[in-house]
């Protein structure tokens, strides 16, 4: 079960998310969280930067060690499990 904040749980639903509605108060998105076992990231990042810099080599390093793929460009079809820009 994903954890939740108070604010969180009670705009969700009910009282509280017509409450919320009404008042324009902001509906948050869940975030993705570290599940134990998990991937690391879900989806392929992209690391770019200007040139070939030491942090982005690390980065590109990191990532591919994580056994995450690591892309060159914006793929045409899926998403993309993060965006590192050096």
């Amino acid at each position: 079960m994903p954890r939740t904040d108070g604010y969180t749980a009670f705009v969700s639903g009910g009282l509280g998310q017509k409450l919320a509605a009404t008042l324009g108060l902001p509906q948050p998105v869940p975030l993705r969280r570290d599940r134990p076992g998990g991937p690391i990231i879900e989806g392929p990042v992209l690391a770019v930067g200007h040139g070939d810099t030491p942090v982005l080599a690390a980065v590109r390093d990191g990532v591919a060690a994580a056994g995450v793929e690591l892309v060159s460009d914006v793929p045409e079809e899926g998403r993309l499990g993060a965006v590192v820009v050096d």
